[in-house]
């Protein structure tokens, strides 16, 4: 994995800030972003589906990536966020969920 550079008013230095982890295919698994706000830092979470296209992005509020811990209540860190993806048959986007207390979905054409 390569390091740039990011300049802004949340994060300064390289990014990612923090350690990252991967699965057996390559795919990055987890993040873990420092924020310098004093907001604290974000663990950031990804699954990937069958054809290893991504799936599920989420920051929970424990160090945990696990299925189990993917739900709203657990949604943590400075920017807490949970986002799925699903594919058409071909392999483009069909939709975007952004996971809140009420879900809300983005068609992509």
């Amino acid at each position: 994995m390569s390091t740039r550079g990011c300049q802004d008013e949340v994060w300064a230095g390289p990014w990612p800030s923090g350690p990252a982890s991967g699965n057996q295919t390559g795919n990055v698994t987890a993040i873990l972003d420092r924020a310098v706000t004093g907001a604290g830092s974000d663990l950031q979470c990804f699954a990937y589906d069958g054809q290893k296209r991504l799936s599920e992005v989420w920051t929970p509020k424990t160090a945990d990536c696990s299925t189990a811990g993917r739900t709203v209540a657990n949604l943590g860190g400075a920017a807490p966020y949970w986002t799925s993806y699903t594919y058409t048959a071909s392999g483009q986007r069909a939709t975007e969920t952004r996971n809140t207390a009420v879900p809300t979905s983005v068609t992509t054409t």
